[in-house]
């Protein structure tokens, strides 16, 4: 079934969970900058939420997805720690990517796939690192950084970076003039989801994770099913993860619907 939608305006929400001795960078971006852009454009709409801890953490999103109206995008702002394998949040639990999926998918199929997500910590780039290809993508694209960052450059890349910034249409603009103040291999990402699901499921893409995945399987796949060679064991796999993508891409997508 495809749908229309015709956007009628365009959030920006911060959501930072830091320790008590961290710098309130996402505090300070959001006053020193967000907070006057409804005044100067009136379909944008600037919110603020600190979640210091995990029960905060879950019930905000679950507050944003209620309190959003489906016909607006969403550029969601996370202002905590990270890590290869997920977020940290002040009171220094971790929640891994694929709990802050499930957490962020509804808020996602809410607004047809316009979510934009923000990483303002160190590795946010790692996100990219895990997909669930059966589910519906929790986010259409996301801008982070591959290396550890400080704080203080967190805060001035996303200072210039909003600067231009109201709705995800401004993102590559946006992140050229940030990235423009950082040396050439500290450069932010962005990424949209479709592209992810693309190179995840793709077994030419990156050989040495590929290698990995029959490395870490071959032994469990034969004690299981029988013996086999490792050749053909690739093979299987190889099908697999075509497969997968041929029969869940358009549906991980927003294709069907949109």
């Amino acid at each position: 079934m495809k749908t229309s939608l015709e956007i009628q305006g365009y959030e920006i929400i911060v959501i930072q969970s830091l320790k008590e001795s961290d710098r309130k960078t996402g505090e300070e971006l959001f006053n020193d900058i967000l907070r006057y852009k409804p005044e100067i454009n009136k379909d944008v709409y600037v919110k603020f939420y600190n979640a210091w801890d995990y029960l905060q953490f879950v019930k905000t999103l679950e507050t944003i997805e209620n309190e959003t109206p489906h016909n607006h995008t969403l550029t969601l702002h996370f202002e905590t720690h990270g890590c290869i394998d997920g977020i940290g949040l002040g009171d220094g639990t971790l929640v891994k990517w694929r709990e802050l999926f499930s957490l962020l998918r509804p808020i996602n199929v809410k607004l047809s796939n316009l979510l934009m997500v923000i990483m303002s910590m160190c590795r946010g780039a790692a996100i990219s690192s895990h997909i669930e290809p059966t589910l519906r993508c929790p986010f259409r694209a996301f801008v982070g950084f591959e290396k550890d960052m400080k704080e203080g450059d967190l805060l001035e890349v996303y200072s210039v970076f909003y600067e231009s910034y109201n709705n995800m249409l401004d993102v590559f603009d946006a992140l050229k003039r940030a990235n423009s103040i950082l040396p050439k291999d500290s450069h932010a990402w962005c990424l949209r989801a479709r592209d992810i699901f693309d190179k995840v499921l793709n077994p030419d893409t990156n050989p040495d994770s590929f290698n990995k995945v029959i490395e870490d399987n071959y032994e469990d796949y034969v004690k299981e099913k029988g013996y086999i060679s490792k050749g053909e064991f690739r093979q299987i796999v190889c099908q697999y993860f075509i497969q997968t993508a041929d029969d869940n891409r358009a549906f991980y997508n927003f294709e069907d619907i949109i």
